[in-house]
């Protein structure tokens, strides 16, 4: 039985891949906060995971995981993911995503029986199309970084650590560039849930306006199972890489918040949306779209929903959990 590590395992991502590990047969430990309920979140939303208090910033909690564990694959996920989040508490941001980033390589490192590390777990590092600016037009791996935000740097310096230690030590370190990638199980402090979880609200009249900030961004949106199945092939190849993952399409918000009104049928979304300027980040690149085609011919991965279908699924399922909140229809 393959063993895996997933850090960070009560996030949508974390949840997401656990469960379809679990399905395959793995033995999955999840990697959760100390102190924080999530353990008990985790059994309840991915069965079959065994919760696993750790601390990623502290070397020996991950130590002691990695030798408890023995995982034949470290999916490290855990971090800040937001990146308004970040420009509140960016000393944080760095120490959680790049610190504690450098803790869970080290710690494979030295977990290693191999001198060049080729008998430790593989592991792919979580990193985000964020590292690019607008500049960048569709973007590959091989398209230079620039990053606008404190969480971009982080995730910047995430993927640089995971090449690093790959190309030092022969450890087999994968990085996923990950584009904004959605789900019903994306926190509703996000943009997109924001919407989906108001859109839902408004069509049962439990609210009379929504409020945003930026409506000019464009994105490249995916569906987040097909991401995290993009992480598990990354793991199963026989050497390592690094893989932007998106779906090469641009959607303006003002997209999004049209599918969800529609389905909802509301009809026009600029009936019920205000514009909050306190919303609006120091900086925010207006247009981020990646170019996935070495994920497509190395790894053979497509996406399997368009972003219409994403929405929609997002929209129906806050529905559903407003006549249940014990809902947990998402997959």
């Amino acid at each position: 039985m393959t063993t895996a590590l997933i850090t960070g395992a009560a996030g949508q991502d974390g949840v997401l891949l656990a469960r379809e590990l679990v399905s395959l047969g793995y033995r999955v430990v999840g990697g959760v906060r100390p102190g924080t309920g999530q353990a008990a979140l985790l059994a309840n939303v991915a069965p079959g995971v065994e919760p696993l208090d750790l601390d990623i910033t502290d070397e020996e909690s991950v130590d002691r995981a990695l030798g408890d564990v023995l995982p034949d694959e470290v999916y490290h996920l855990a971090g800040v993911s937001s990146v308004g989040a970040s420009w509140r508490e960016p000393v944080r941001t760095m120490q959680v995503n790049a610190v504690g980033t450098a803790v869970v390589l080290e710690r494979a490192r030295r977990s290693s029986s191999g001198p060049a590390g080729d008998n430790g777990p593989r592991v792919v590092l979580a990193c985000s199309g964020e590292v690019f600016d607008s500049d960048a037009g569709v973007a590959s791996e091989e398209t230079p970084f620039r990053p606008t935000s404190p969480y971009a740097v982080s995730k910047a310096a995430c993927w640089q650590l995971g090449r690093t230690y790959r190309d030092a030590y022969g450890m087999h370190v994968s990085t996923a560039i990950l584009f904004s990638h959605e789900s019903p199980l994306r926190d509703p402090a996000f943009v997109t849930r924001t919407i989906t979880k108001g859109v839902a609200e408004l069509a049962i009249g439990r609210r009379q306006r929504l409020t945003l900030g930026n409506l000019d961004v464009v994105r490249d949106w995916g569906w987040a199972p097909d991401y995290v199945h993009a992480l598990r092939l990354m793991a199963a190849q026989p050497d390592p890489g690094d893989y932007v993952v998106a779906t090469g399409e641009a959607h303006g918000l003002s997209d999004l918040l049209r599918v969800a009104f529609d389905h909802a049928g509301l009809g026009d979304w600029r009936a019920y949306v205000d514009v909050d300027d306190s919303r609006l980040r120091p900086a925010d690149p207006p247009v981020l779209i990646g170019d996935a085609s070495r994920a497509r011919e190395d790894l053979g991965w497509a996406p399997t929903r368009t972003f219409d279908e994403m929405v929609s699924s997002m929209v129906d399922h806050d529905l559903a959990l407003i006549r249940d909140p014990s809902a947990t229809w998402f997959v």
